[in-house]
């Protein structure tokens, strides 16, 4: 169906009887009320999408859906770093393809694109199952901290906007830097973890690329900017930020998240969790090294968040403000 999407869509969201899930990486305010005015109050929806703040300051992607969602009965909102499917189930029906929640995307601006969203042919839903059971395992819930420090780092890098081309956008994290960096940055793990043990490199090397030109470092260092792909011209405050979001969102982190909620952890308890973590997601390397770099990082780039202390022969990672 690449006509009239938008229209059929809602239809079949007016049929909704038992469930909603939409995901897609870019969801805008006025296309996803649209869609959720047409389900049923008492009908569970789910939305899944992504943020970047380069994504939200180029406009792809409103920070307010959040609140839209939550805002509804029977509802949640989660955020998934990697996603790049677009998906539609109601009850037990899927529709997938090429449509984010736009307006552009659905036929509802004067330009639309060309889309298409399609039924998945999956009569016994193991399908659209197991696709929703690793979205779910995947996706975070942000808060509102993070949220306004999204809004915030986006706000100041609307002044690079007439620099972000469609062309970065498809690029990708690792494309972005391998373009900006050159071309032996390439993210080769399947799964990143920051490598460079000091983080305070990673802007001298991202401002001036000849300030580490060889060795072990170096390469440590282009590694982590590959992954994270941050786009030309940011400061130094806007780069922190950026990296720092991109942090909160490492599944690492969120792991230590957790346990900080219950209250402070010692080095001994997060290095039980980060093996745990390292063996669930197949990462290679010893866990004392993988937590003291993640928890340089940590302190750095989420400073006004993290803080570590030596109370007694051991390190403790606390919050600074409790939720």
């Amino acid at each position: 169906m690449h006509s009239d999407i938008g229209s059929r869509l809602l239809e079949a969201l007016r049929s909704a009887r038992r469930g909603v899930v939409i995901a897609a990486p870019f969801v805008k305010l006025g296309a996803l009320n649209l869609l959720l005015s047409a389900v049923c109050s008492r009908v569970a929806v789910e939305v899944f999408t992504r943020w970047s703040p380069m994504e939200v300051a180029a406009g792809v992607s409103d920070l307010a859906v959040r609140d839209l969602v939550l805002g509804r009965a029977c509802s949640d909102f989660a955020l998934v770093p990697n996603l790049h499917a677009k998906y539609y189930r109601v009850d037990g029906s899927v529709l997938t393809g090429s449509a984010n929640v736009t307006g552009a995307a659905l036929g509802w601006s004067d330009n639309p694109n060309l889309e298409i969203l399609h039924p998945l042919h999956d009569p016994e839903g193991k399908t659209s199952a197991a696709f929703e059971k690793l979205l779910r395992s995947l996706s975070w819930r942000p808060d509102q901290e993070y949220c306004d420090e999204m809004e915030r780092l986006a706000t100041r890098l609307g002044r690079l906007q007439a620099d972000l081309s469609q062309a970065h956008l498809s690029l990708g994290l690792g494309g972005i830097a391998a373009k900006i960096h050159g071309s032996n940055y390439r993210v080769r793990e399947r799964v990143w973890i920051p490598a460079t043990r000091n983080p305070e490199k990673l802007f001298r090397q991202y401002s001036d690329p000849a300030v580490l030109s060889t060795g072990a470092a170096h390469q440590q260092v282009g590694a982590d900017l590959a992954a994270l792909g941050p786009p030309p011209g940011l400061d130094e405050e806007e780069f922190r930020g950026l990296v720092g979001l991109a942090l909160r969102q490492h599944s690492l982190t969120r792991c230590f998240d957790d346990a900080l909620m219950e209250g402070p952890q010692r080095f001994g308890e997060m290095r039980i969790r980060c093996r745990e973590w390292m063996r669930t997601m197949r990462v290679e390397g010893c866990a004392t090294s993988v937590l003291q770099t993640m928890l340089r990082w940590m302190v750095y780039f989420c400073g006004s968040r993290y803080r570590v202390e030596q109370p007694a022969y051991t390190e403790v990672l606390s919050l600074r403000t409790r939720p």
